[in-house]
Parts: C-alpha cells; sequence; structure tokens
C-alpha cells in the first residue's frame, strides 16, 4: 500500500468519525478495588455504555425525550431477562432505586431469595439496560454479563455464605467512611449477593450513596456514577 492510499484511507475515516457515521467509544475501565478501610479508583469515568447493555428501544420500547418512570424501569428489567439472552424464569426484578443518573436494579433468584445481580438504566438519554460496573462484575462469583451463571475456573465457588459476615462487612464500611467520608454512616440493611454485599451510605438519616464489600478479601468499593438518590421501591 503506496502512502497515499494509507493517507486517503486514514481521511476517510476520520471524515466519518466526524461526520457520525463511524462512532469511536471510550468504555469506563474499572479501577483496582481498594483494601479494607481504603479507596480505590472504582470505575474511571468514561464515555458510551457499559458492559451488557441492551437498548430498550431493541426491548420494545419507544425512543423518547420523557425519563422512564420507576415502572418502566421494572418492565425494562424484565424485558431484559427475557430476551437478552438470560432466559432463566427464577431470576425476577426485587428493588428498584432511583438515582439522577439512572434507575438501578436489583436482580434476585425466586427460588432461594438471593440477590443475583444489579442493572443500570439510563433513564434520560440511551435508555440502556446495562450491568452496572464495579463489584457486579467483577466480585460476583456467580453471574456475569455475557456469559449467564458461572463458577469455578472463572472463580471461587459461588455462595452468599462468605469468610466476611454481613456484620463484618458493615464495620468494614464504617471504617472507610470514617476516612474518607466523616460524618457519613452505613446502613444497617445489607444486601447479599454471591461474592460481595452492597450498603447504602447515610446522613442525617438519608441515602446519600452506596458502596460494596468483598465478601472474601474484605475489599471496599464505593459507587461513584449514581448520582444523587431520588426514590427506592421493592417489589
Amino acid at each position: 500500500m503506496t502512502k497515499k492510499m494509507l493517507a486517503s484511507i486514514v481521511g476517510l475515516v476520520l471524515a466519518l468519525v466526524l461526520a457520525g457515521t463511524l462512532s469511536v467509544t471510550a468504555w469506563a475501565q474499572p479501577g483496582p478495588g481498594p483494601g479494607p478501610g481504603q479507596p480505590g479508583p472504582g470505575p474511571q469515568a468514561g464515555r458510551g455504555p457499559m458492559m451488557g447493555c441492551q437498548p430498550l428501544w431493541n426491548l420494545g420500547f419507544p425512543r423518547t425525550l420523557d425519563p422512564l418512570t420507576i415502572d418502566q424501569a421494572v418492565e425494562a428489567t424484565q424485558k431484559y431477562l427475557t430476551f437478552a439472552g438470560r432466559g432463566n424464569p427464577d431470576l425476577v426484578p426485587a428493588k428498584v432505586i432511583d438515582f439522577t443518573n439512572h434507575f438501578q436494579v436489583t436482580v434476585k433468584e425466586q427460588s432461594t431469595g438471593a440477590n443475583a445481580f444489579n442493572v443500570v438504566i439510563d433513564k434520560l438519554a440511551t435508555g440502556a439496560v446495562c450491568w452496572e460496573p464495579g463489584a457486579n462484575v467483577l466480585w460476583n462469583t456467580k453471574y456475569h454479563p455475557g456469559r449467564g451463571p458461572h463458577g469455578p475456573p472463572f472463580g471461587p465457588a459461588p455462595t452468599t455464605q462468605m469468610t466476611v459476615t454481613a456484620e463484618r462487612a458493615k464495620e468494614l464500611a464504617q471504617k472507610f467512611l470514617n476516612v474518607f467520608l466523616p460524618g457519613t454512616t452505613v446502613d444497617s440493611a445489607v444486601d447479599t449477593f454471591y461474592g460481595f454485599y452492597d450498603l447504602f451510605v447515610l446522613k442525617d438519616g438519608k441515602i446519600v450513596g452506596e458502596l460494596s464489600v468483598n465478601g472474601r478479601l474484605g475489599l471496599v468499593w464505593y459507587h461513584t456514577w449514581h448520582g444523587p438518590f431520588v426514590e427506592l421501591k421493592k417489589l
């Protein structure tokens, strides 16, 4: 290939990018998890879809400028669980949290009552159902986007009976908050998943954030992607 031909191809690609015909997406890259009572960078800010995204307009939702409601977020999750390669009737939405940036929906197993994984739904822009990043992907020992349930050899055997107990997870979370978010406390309620716990962060008794604690190593991962809390609905 001559230099002239190569330059022409590069110019064409740049023109397509600038015209919006060919999109270049910067994906969010998760950073290393922190140690007990220590923060880590967590997922770095990025543009574009997260792992496991399924646009709602491909799942029967029309594109609209109106924000989705909580009920529509539940319906979107149900469609995702039915049509997006899961096909597991045991999985159902259990809880919806409305944050300013998106909805977070917890999916649970009906047979065991255990939490399986979280999805986040873009309610303002793309209307996409995505796997929540962070611990939900990297610490989940049973479920993973695009691969469904899994155990060894991908990681430890799936279990909700973990080395770090729920009470210990609350202690580690509070130590983290005492250092890095003074004046906040960890909620008394703990959501147990396969491999990790999710806990709300409170200030003056109100939800102001969320974090995860690794059930084997006690690592703490603060969720930086939600935005302020709006509302919670249990199903």
